[in-house]
């Protein structure tokens, strides 16, 4: 079974630029929601930051956010879990007040994550249930539950918004700061949101975001992922 994986969508990036809006529906028109057809992909796992402002959300975006990506999703009963990420929230100390939890609950196939849990990804034709431990941004509020929840959890697979130590936060600039790398040792496959760049290490894996934002992430690979479980 096949899922997909993308984060640090940024709607609303560069003062709500309509040009980036545009160049986002390209990338969703001609690469995503092909590939998702192609692929036969019909559950989709969203590592936070999927709006860029935390303070409040210009409604253009908002509206053309929904049209080329949320309702495409809910037309195609995609099932989606999404996860709360700095960007996303609207305190530092909490994960409470959130726009994807405020802008996103009438869509049904939508179940945004703010404080950490294990989700089960069904497999029903072949029977199988797959564990995920899922874990929003961690903020002073949940940070003991994230870390019980890490160490507690059954899954082997992990997928957050983290800050771990030693990863690139864009190319060539290392994060000498956050979570020890060990805490993972337990998960064969990790993968995180947060840093825009791509990279890995022994089982932790940023995905990076799906398109450029900046000058920093010129000629850098972008794009989402497809991971078979």
């Amino acid at each position: 079974m096949k899922v997909a994986l993308i984060t640090d969508q940024h709607f609303g990036a560069r003062n709500d630029s309509v040009h980036f809006l545009d160049y986002y529906q390209k990338f969703y028109e001609e690469v995503f929601f092909p590939k998702l057809e192609q692929e036969g992909i019909d559950t989709l796992l969203i590592l936070g930051d999927t709006f860029d402002r935390r303070k409040y959300v210009n409604f253009f975006t908002y509206k053309r956010a929904r049209e080329m990506f949320f309702d495409k999703l809910a037309t195609r009963n995609i099932k989606v879990f999404m996860l709360a990420g700095n960007h996303d929230t609207y305190f530092k100390n909490t994960n409470e007040v959130n726009s994807v939890r405020l802008l996103l609950q009438e869509y049904t196939n939508i179940e945004v994550i703010s404080e950490p849990k294990t989700i089960h990804i069904y497999d029903i034709p072949n029977h199988i249930e797959y564990p995920v431990s899922m874990v929003p941004w961690i903020c002073p509020e949940n940070y003991d539950d994230s870390i019980l929840t890490l160490k507690e959890t059954p899954a082997t697979i992990c997928c957050g918004h983290f800050e771990i130590e030693g990863f690139a936060m864009y190319r060539g600039m290392p994060s000498h700061e956050g979570l020890d790398r060990g805490l993972f040792n337990k998960f064969d496959f990790t993968f995180s949101g947060h840093y825009h760049h791509k990279s890995s290490s022994n089982s932790i894996y940023y995905l990076g975001n799906p398109y450029e934002l900046t000058w920093q992430d010129y000629n850098d690979p972008r794009g989402f992922h497809i991971f078979d479980l």
